[in-house]
């Protein structure tokens, strides 16, 4: 099947609805207990996902 010019802008907009809903629901994890700074947001997933594709 051929992809259109359509196709990014159609994974980008889910991929940005995805990371939204992943935000709200799950709070950010401490990498190392005691350090506030250093925190891992699960929302970043779908972006790295979006830019390896």
């Amino acid at each position: 099947m051929k992809r259109n010019k359509l196709f990014p802008l159609v994974l980008v907009s889910i991929m940005t609805a995805l990371g939204t809903v992943i935000y709200m629901m799950f709070p950010e994890i401490p990498l190392v207990p005691g350090v506030e700074y250093m925190k891992v947001d699960l929302s970043d997933i779908p972006a790295l996902v979006t830019g390896l594709t």
